[in-house]
């Protein structure tokens, strides 16, 4: 029996799935974890190869997850009848084909897992899942998406009472925390939900981002950057740089979430302004220390050492 397994529709869930690892291993928590990529909205690029490469999960699994309209045969049982309950009958029948048509395009078999993370289980593997009494977690798509973007209730429109109740009994599947064997799912915030539910379960991602350390954020930046040398050389050809200098972190509670000149500027050659405060109990304090500690051990283009000015 494994530990933990991530089904991954995007890049940025991937990048979730790092943050949420990192603060489980800090915690004491094992590493074994395997990161599985679903092809059906992304196909990931080169980014499986260095997930791989940086051996952070025991194994990187592609999952060639299929939409309900590459099977024909699902067709003629989305066709409304213009009666609900014929109309939930073919549903019922629905979820048992569709899961069964799946089956063999899954590449895990997930029985063999503690925990399982599904980002968005609106995707076929959230219905798979419950059709073969598997249980799972959820993970909002997207950051606060439910406040925008609540598919359970946009997807099941009328009757919605009804609907969850099959649901429960996993006979149909509802995503976003009500289908039968979906534990829980997590969210960034309650706050400005139209439609709360008990299977909500509220972890913050910005204390996520704020706790990573200086080799946690260079291991993403492996992940996730193809080639650093290259995005410098750009840099350095559009802004007719000499250096490039990677400062880890930006202001507390930024709404940019880290642009430089929120933390940093040049003032003239070889002197830098940098927000700082002398309260170490400030947020911030931990944050521009360690920018300062960067800076300080650099040197500009001209090989001068950098001259900073807390402000």
């Amino acid at each position: 029996m494994h530990d933990r397994i991530y089904v991954c529709h995007t890049f940025y869930h991937v990048l979730i799935t790092f943050l949420k690892e990192f603060k489980l291993r800090a915690e004491g928590g094992s590493d074994d974890a395997v990161l599985v990529l679903s092809r059906m909205s992304n196909d990931f690029g080169t980014l499986p190869a260095r997930a791989q490469e940086s051996g952070f999960f025991s194994d990187v699994v592609m999952f060639d997850e299929k939409r309900e309209t590459f099977f024909p045969e699902l067709k003629p049982l989305k066709r409304d009848r213009h009666n609900i309950v014929r109309n939930m009958i073919n549903r019922i029948r629905f979820t048992a084909r569709f899961a069964k048509l799946q089956e063999k395009y899954v590449p895990v078999d997930f029985t063999e897992y503690r925990d399982i993370y599904v980002y968005c289980d609106t995707d076929p593997i959230g219905l798979y899942l419950n059709a073969h009494h598997i249980w799972y977690h959820a993970v909002e798509d997207g950051l606060d998406c439910l406040k925008t973007l609540d598919l359970a209730r946009i997807s099941n429109a009328g009757h919605f009472k009804m609907k969850a109740f099959f649901a429960s009994l996993g006979l149909i599947f509802i995503e976003n925390g009500y289908a039968k064997y979906c534990i829980d799912m997590e969210i960034n915030s309650r706050k400005g939900l139209k439609y709360d539910y008990k299977k909500y379960k509220e972890v913050p991602r910005r204390p996520l981002y704020e706790r990573l350390t200086d080799e946690e954020k260079e291991l993403l930046l492996d992940v996730f950057v193809e080639n650093k040398e290259e995005i410098e050389n750009r840099l350095k050809e559009y802004l007719g740089a000499e250096k490039v200098i990677w400062l880890p972190n930006g202001i507390y509670n930024d709404e940019t979430d880290g642009h430089v000149d929120n933390i940093c500027a040049f003032i003239r050659p070889g002197e830098v302004v940098l927000a700082w405060t002398d309260d170490e109990n400030d947020p911030q304090y931990a944050l521009s220390k360690e920018d300062l500690d960067v800076l300080e051990a650099e040197t500009d283009a001209k090989g001068r050492k950098i001259k900073v000015h807390k402000l």
